[in-house]
């Protein structure tokens, strides 16, 4: 297993972020026919915050559950894109 730079065990997961095209030669696979385009990949850090959020709410615990529907409110907001007029960084 991996460890941190204490020493503590980690796991490492990759998650890729939404609205990404491949990028080639001829441009974008956004730009590429429907049936030549990559399908979107598959989001797992929402459904994995909601289960963490709902398995401590069964267990009793509130504010763990709290905390990780916090945590899904950042994912969804991250993933949202922005409004119409809105501002980005």
């Amino acid at each position: 297993p991996m460890r941190d730079v204490e020493g503590r065990p980690i796991e490492v997961k990759v998650r890729r972020p939404l609205g990404l095209h491949a990028l080639t030669e001829a441009g974008s696979n956004d730009a590429e026919p429907d049936d030549k385009r990559l399908p979107p990949p598959d989001q797992e850090a929402p459904i994995r915050a909601a289960e963490r959020a709902d398995d401590l709410l069964e267990a009793g615990d509130i504010e763990g559950a709290a905390i990780w529907r916090a945590i899904l409110d950042a994912i969804e907001e991250l993933q949202r894109g922005p409004e119409p007029g809105e501002m980005v960084n």
